[in-house]
């Protein structure tokens, strides 16, 4: 690098460098950052609220299943015990 390309460099790093500190540390910088807190606490409210709905949505989910397997198994064990009565009843008879 040659020294024009130096200074140059060094002018843009001092220029971001203002840039920051007046955006950050002036009284509408400080506007700035209470708009950057309270977007960040929305957000994090956002996605609490939006975790919150999945947990509810994939238990209810479960729940349904879980009630949906019990019961198609106390119909196939029903239906085992009444074949075996059958066949029991039938086997007596002869």
């Amino acid at each position: 690098m040659n020294s024009g390309s130096k200074l140059l460099l060094g002018a843009l790093a001092g220029a971001a460098a203002g840039v920051f500190v007046a955006g950050f540390f002036t009284e509408e910088g400080e506007q700035v950052r209470k708009k950057v807190v309270k977007g960040s606490k929305d957000l994090t409210s956002n996605l609490s609220d939006k975790l919150g709905e999945l947990k509810d949505t994939v238990t209810d989910t479960v729940a349904g299943s879980y009630q949906t397997v019990k019961q198609v198994a106390t119909d196939f064990v029903g239906h085992g015990v009444d074949k075996a009565s059958t066949v029991a009843s039938n086997v007596s008879k002869k």
